[in-house]
This record gives C-alpha cells, sequence and structure tokens, in this order.
C-alpha cells in the first residue's frame, strides 16, 4: 500500500526572478511606452529654445512619472490617471518650490480652497506637466496599428527635417533619434501583433531572444549611423530651389557667409560683417537682415577692410595701417594718390548708399579702388563725413566712431574699377622689391611645410604669376565644398589654413580667401585678405521675369541692390608689378563681378592633387558630345549586367515558369509550383539550399536550425512527396490546406 503524501509546496520565487517576471509581464506595452516616452522628448529639446528652463524640467518629470505609473498599474486605468496626476503635481511642486498655503479652514471645503490655492501657485508650470501626460496618453491611444504609429514617426521626422532646413535651429541629432525609436516601437508592435494572431509561432521566435535582439540592434543600430553621417556627404546634385534660383541670376542664400567667426562652443553666431577677425572658423547661421541699399552704375563687391598680418588662427590689423597717417575724407574727398592699377584700363563706377538705421561700420563701403567720396543728405541736411579717413596704402576708407560723429546714414562714391585684361596680367613679372611688400608675403613661422609644398604642386605648371594666381584660385574652388558648418572634429592641426586645406576640406569664405592668401604668399606672391559684402539682391533679379522673350537684361549693370548681414563675405587680393591690387574669387559658388576684356585664361591642374576629389578643370575643351557615346556604352553594360545578376540572383526564369504552372487546373502541378516560389523566398531570406538536396532533405535540417518552422514544414513535405511522387491527384482541401502552410511560412520569414 502506497503512503499517502501532502502535496509539495511550491517554493517561493527568489526576489530576482520576481523581477525579471514582473518586468516581463505584458513587456510590449512597457517596452511601446518607453520608446514613446523617448520619442516625444525630443519635442521638449526643440521647444527649450522657448521654454524656460523650469518648464523643461517639469515636462521632462510628467513624461518619466507618466512611464513609471503606467508599469506599475498597468492594468487599471482610472487608478494610473489619478496616481499620474498626483506625480504631476509632486514633480511641479518639487521644481517651482512655491510657497505653502498657510491658515487652511479645518473641515473639507477649507482643504479644497487650499488644494486650489496650492494648484493656482503652481501654475502655470503645472498646465504643461498636465498637458504633457495628457499628450503623452492621446499619441499612446492613437498608435494602435502599424500604419497609425508610422503616420507619427513619419510627421515627426518631416517637421523637424523642415525645421532644421529653414530655420536656426540645428535638430538632426534629434531626428536620428525620432527614427530609432520608431523603428523599434514598429519592431515592438510587430511582435505584440504576432503573439495576438500565432501564439505558437510568437514562442517558437521569443525561444531564440538574444540572436533575435541582435539582429534588431544591428539593424536599427546600421540605419542611424548612415541617418547621421547623411549631412556630412556632400551633395552630388544640385537641389532644384537653388537650380532654379541660381538660373534667375538670384543670389543663393546658401552661397553666402559672414567673415571672421570665431568658434563657439555652445550654437553658431550669425552672419554679419565682423569687426575681429583674429579667430576664425566655427559656424555659423544665416541672417538676412538687410544692412543697406546701393544705387550703382554696376554690380560689385562692397570692399570694406584688408588685412594683412596673419597668425595661424585669423587675421590682424596690418601695422601698415597702424603707422601711415590717414587723410582725413571731409579735407580730400578724391583719393590722394592714383589709381594703383596704372597698367590697366578703368571704368568709372558710381554708387551711392543707404544705411538702415542703426547700422553702423568701422569703414565706408565701396567698389574696388575708390576715387571720391561724398556726404548725401538726410531731410535735406548734409551728411557729416567728419570721422572718415584715406587709407592710401589699402586703398580703403576707414570710419572713426564718436559719439558726436553717427555712422553716415547716406553717402556716395566714385570708383575706377580695374578692367581685367589676363594677357596683359600674365606679362606681369614677380615683384622686384619684395622687401617692399613684406608686409603682404610674411607668413607664421609654425606654418607646415605641407601648406607651401601644396601650392607649390598646384602652380607647377603656371608661367607666370598670375597664372599661378588663377591656378590657386581655380584649385581652392572646384576642390572644397562650401558649408557653413564645416565638421570641425576633424581638425587636428594648430593652423587654420592647414587643417582646412588637409583635415577639415570644407568651409566658408573665410577659409577658402585666407587659404589662397597663404598659399600664394609661399610662392612669392604679395597678398592681402580682404572683407565686406557681395553684391546682395539687385532690382534688375526682381524684375527679369517681367521682361519679354528677346530683351536682354544686364544683370551685372545698373541697379539697387539690397545688402544683407547673409551677403558679408571676403576674398583674395594679389599685387602684380606694374598692374597693382588685382581681386581673386576662390570660395566655392561664388563668381567676381568683374569688368574683363574676352581673353578667358585656361588653368591646367594637375591630376594627381591631393584632396581634390571634387576638382574639375575650370575650362574644358569642346568635345562635340563625341565622350558621350562611352558613358552611354558603359551605362548600358552596368544595367545589362545589374538584370543579369537579379535574374540569377532571385530567380526570374523560374518564377516566370511557377506563374505560368500555377494558372494549371492539377493541383499538383499548382503545389509544385508553389513550394518553387517557396523554396526561392526561402534563398532571400537566407536559408539555403543546394541543387542536389531533396526537399525531405531540407526540411529536415530546416526544422533542426528554426523550430518554429517545423509543424508547418512537415505538413507541406506531406502534401509535396504526394503531390510529385504518389501519381495520386491532391483534392482542392489538401492543396488549400497546403497553400495555408506555405502562406504561414511566407509571413514566417
Amino acid at each position: 500500500m502506497t503512503a499517502w503524501r501532502f502535496p509539495k509546496a511550491r517554493s517561493p520565487l527568489r526576489p530576482g526572478a520576481a523581477i525579471a517576471r514582473w518586468l516581463l509581464a505584458d513587456w510590449h506595452d512597457k517596452a511601446l511606452r518607453l520608446f514613446l516616452g523617448i520619442f516625444l522628448y525630443q519635442y521638449v529639446v526643440w521647444f527649450d529654445f522657448y521654454w524656460l528652463d523650469e518648464t523643461v524640467a517639469v515636462v521632462g518629470s510628467a513624461l518619466v512619472a507618466t512611464l513609471l505609473v503606467a508599469w506599475l498599474v498597468p492594468k487599471t486605468a482610472w487608478l494610473r490617471a489619478a496616481l499620474t496626476l498626483a506625480a504631476c503635481v509632486y514633480a511641479t511642486a518639487r521644481v517651482v518650490r512655491p510657497e505653502p498655503v498657510s491658515d487652511i479652514p479645518d473641515h473639507w471645503l477649507g482643504w479644497a480652497l487650499g488644494a486650489a490655492e496650492y494648484a493656482y501657485r503652481l501654475t502655470p508650470f503645472l498646465w504643461f506637466a498636465v498637458g504633457a501626460y495628457g499628450i503623452f496618453s492621446l499619441v499612446h491611444w492613437y498608435i494602435k496599428s502599424k500604419w497609425r504609429l508610422f503616420s507619427v514617426m513619419s510627421t515627426s521626422v518631416v517637421l523637424f527635417c523642415i525645421v532644421d532646413s529653414f530655420s536656426l535651429f540645428r535638430l538632426w541629432e534629434q531626428v536620428a533619434i525620432m527614427i530609432g525609436c520608431g523603428l523599434l516601437m514598429l519592431v515592438v508592435f510587430h511582435l505584440k501583433q504576432l503573439k495576438a494572431r500565432d501564439p505558437e509561432g510568437y514562442d517558437n521566435v521569443m525561444s531564440y531572444p538574444v540572436p533575435i535582439t541582435v539582429m534588431i540592434v544591428t539593424i536599427v543600430t546600421a540605419s542611424l549611423l548612415l541617418g547621421v553621417l547623411a549631412p556630412s556627404i556632400r551633395p552630388i546634385v544640385m537641389d532644384p530651389y537653388t537650380a532654379w534660383k541660381t538660373a534667375q541670376g538670384e543670389v543663393v542664400p546658401a552661397f553666402s557667409s559672414g567673415p571672421g567667426f570665431a568658434a563657439l562652443s555652445v550654437g553658431s553666431s550669425a552672419s554679419g560683417y565682423s569687426r575681429n577677425d583674429s579667430t576664425l572658423g566655427g559656424a555659423f547661421n544665416f541672417d538676412f537682415t538687410p544692412v543697406f541699399t546701393v544705387d550703382a552704375s554696376r554690380r560689385s563687391y562692397w570692399r570694406g577692410e584688408t588685412r594683412s598680418l596673419y597668425t595661424g588662427s585669423g587675421w590682424e590689423p596690418s601695422t601698415v595701417t597702424e603707422r601711415n597717417s590717414l587723410v582725413p575724407v571731409a579735407m580730400a574727398p578724391d583719393f590722394p594718390e592714383t589709381s594703383a592699377a596704372s597698367g590697366l584700363e578703368t571704368i568709372e563706377v558710381t554708387q551711392t548708399f543707404r544705411i538702415i538705421e542703426g547700422k553702423s561700420f568701422p569703414v565706408l563701403f565701396g567698389a574696388p579702388n575708390p576715387t571720391r567720396v561724398e556726404a548725401g543728405e538726410l531731410n535735406g541736411e548734409p551728411v557729416s563725413l567728419g570721422r572718415g579717413f584715406w587709407d592710401t596704402d589699402n586703398q580703403t576708407m576707414l570710419w572713426a566712431e564718436r559719439d558726436d560723429f553717427p555712422y553716415p546714414s547716406t553717402y556716395s562714391v566714385t570708383s575706377a574699377m580695374p578692367v581685367i585684361d589676363e594677357e596683359k596680367l600674365k606679362t606681369a613679372p614677380q615683384v622686384a622689391e619684395p622687401r617692399a611688400f613684406r608686409e603682404y608675403l610674411r607668413l607664421p613661422e609654425e606654418l607646415p611645410e605641407r601648406v607651401a609644398a601644396l601650392a607649390a604642386e598646384v602652380t607647377a605648371s603656371a608661367a607666370s604669376p598670375y597664372e599661378k594666381a588663377k591656378a590657386l584660385e581655380a584649385y581652392l574652388s572646384l576642390t572644397f565644398p562650401y558649408t557653413n558648418e564645416p565638421d570641425l572634429t576633424k581638425r587636428r592641426s594648430a593652423d587654420f589654413v592647414d587643417s582646412f586645406l588637409f583635415e577639415v576640406q570644407e568651409g566658408y569664405c573665410d577659409y577658402f580667401s585666407t587659404a589662397m592668401v597663404v598659399m600664394a604668399r609661399t610662392l612669392g606672391l604679395p597678398a592681402r585678405w580682404v572683407k565686406g559684402y557681395a553684391p546682395g539682391q539687385s532690382s534688375n533679379d526682381i524684375i527679369f521675369e517681367q521682361f519679354l522673350p528677346g530683351e536682354e537684361v544686364d544683370l551685372d549693370g545698373a541697379g539697387t541692390f539690397t545688402v544683407r548681414n547673409s551677403d558679408a563675405h571676403s576674398w583674395a587680393e594679389v599685387y602684380f608689378e606694374g598692374f597693382g591690387w588685382i581681386p581673386f574669387e576662390p570660395t566655392s559658388g561664388f563668381s567676381l563681378p568683374i569688368v574683363q576684356v574676352e581673353n578667358e585664361t585656361v588653368v591646367t591642374l594637375p591630376d594627381d592633387l591631393p584632396a581634390a576629389e571634387a576638382a574639375a578643370p575650370v575650362v574644358e575643351a569642346e568635345t562635340g558630345g563625341g565622350a558621350s557615346w562611352w558613358i552611354a556604352a558603359v551605362a548600358a553594360a552596368v544595367a545589362a549586367g545589374a538584370l543579369a545578376y537579379f535574374a540569377i540572383r532571385f530567380h526570374w526564369l523560374t518564377l516566370l515558369r511557377t506563374r505560368t504552372f500555377r494558372k494549371s487546373p492539377n493541383y499538383n502541378v499548382k503545389l509544385l509550383a508553389d513550394v518553387e516560389r517557396l523554396l526561392a523566398r526561402f534563398r532571400r531570406k537566407g536559408l539555403s539550399w543546394s541543387e542536389h538536396e531533396t526537399f525531405r532533405e531540407m526540411t529536415a535540417r530546416w526544422k533542426t536550425q528554426h523550430t518554429w518552422l517545423q509543424k508547418d514544414l512537415e505538413s507541406l513535405l506531406t502534401a509535396f512527396e504526394k503531390a510529385k511522387y504518389s501519381g495520386a491527384r491532391l483534392t482542392e482541401e489538401e492543396y488549400q490546406h497546403a497553400e495555408l502552410r506555405i502562406r504561414k511560412l511566407r509571413e514566417s520569414l
């Protein structure tokens, strides 16, 4: 007789096992809420610019409280709502720290009034906290299907991308985080649906948690890395907006810059005319605020100041300017000396500047080689130029600021703009007395030797000083991309030019112009750095569309130019014996508005220049379309090869044949065709098989490697062998049952 025993008591769970079971209970909803909270917090990061620090802290605390309460109380909705609201009040009170409510009557009405008073003292921060909870709950309720979840994710990403592209905000990191959270939410949602629709298949999938997790993390991480790296990839094709604006002859804001930006640790500066050029580099945001208008007889760069002392990190005021005697404009309205470009013809350019109220500068602007400056009138009264001075060495007009002499609101300048004759300039020899130009040949002792080596390599085939300068101009403008946010994480060198040429390899006008001046000096060419403004928006640009077809509009001719902070610019000038200072434009995307004789210099650059992945010859020889045939041939060969590869790789011929068989009334033939299609899909999904294997051998191997396919494969194997080997016909019911198994196998993959 068997002795009766009490049933063995179930041993209690250890604390670690209990916590693990609690975390895994309804983990889909917990993970979904977690990723949704991180997703929504990116909006808080955006609004941080507008909100107070207390508001950001309150909203962040409310989101965390919402998550914790949802995890702790997953079932009872009313209790979860009450606890979350209480947590919002507590979090707001911790941040705001209001004065306590005193003298509360000891009855229910007094308590209610005291609570209302306390809530009032938490406003408006409490409403932000409650609003965050409400938005979180609303979005969580809305994303009940994949398409809803995808719509929320895609709408948010598009919104952030628009804000990032067309405002001063930089939200690219937030876009990457939102995409990552959205992808993870889609994965969790898919697993949740799989559990509801196919519990058995879900259990098989979850029996391999480590491979599944590694695969998901790898795919999401790779996607995010591609997205984060995307902004640093140079565009291959000009965007339609820029192409259209360029075709209209308008200034595209993306091709403007402001000189003299210091590198900032937080945020970016705004474009505009800089007064301090001692530290160049960093990023800036475009500021399109108008600064002045110019009624000019010709488009030009509006020249401001020059710099000659390069320190390795920026430019300092020239010692020449410090020791020469400045001539007051009020005493001598005409330039005291003749134009230095005596070897070239000149044309007269008249300009009238009207400064926007409240703007002031350390210079009076003008087209190159000013010869006369006159004060304008404001409300019938003459404007004083009593603090204006001619800087004869640098051919600029300086303004010494003083409270009793405000910056002139209007003034007129006459300039003798040189007509660039390149055939004449090619005859210019090397400067005869370098000592006379030592200020414009000086270089820091710490300048790396590879800068001079690169300059010599770029100009190796140039026969004259002018051709060397043109080669430097072409190399810089065609090699390095323009950006107002260069990637300074690549910088290692202490020298600004060296780091631009060999490390950062992108930038705005300060990078290009400074590099050209320094490289020219290494070749013995006197050069100086110039800053001022690009021409701006011309009235001709605006009315261009109003002209009838066939009418010619001189976009470089007379007009009213509106100049903005975003048009602040810098360029280079090189001195040539007998011709004076000649301007050069090395910045990518810019074109120097000059008067030129019709003889264009063809610049040939060496083919093996370093860091020249974007380089191209300045003037291409006319090929008459002769090179287009081999491009078309190569493209056709690549297309044919790709077609053949995909036809072999994905068994297109097999699938075409099986599509015909599937229309057969014979269920055996139709099933064999469906299995053939399934095998092709297996191969695309990584389930390999060889031609000599039988279907039974394949299924035996696959069942061992992927246990969740076992039942469906066994059922399909029975129907397949009957259709292929038995000689008996499958019934419609057997075929439909096998089709159901095939459909489940396709979904399982």
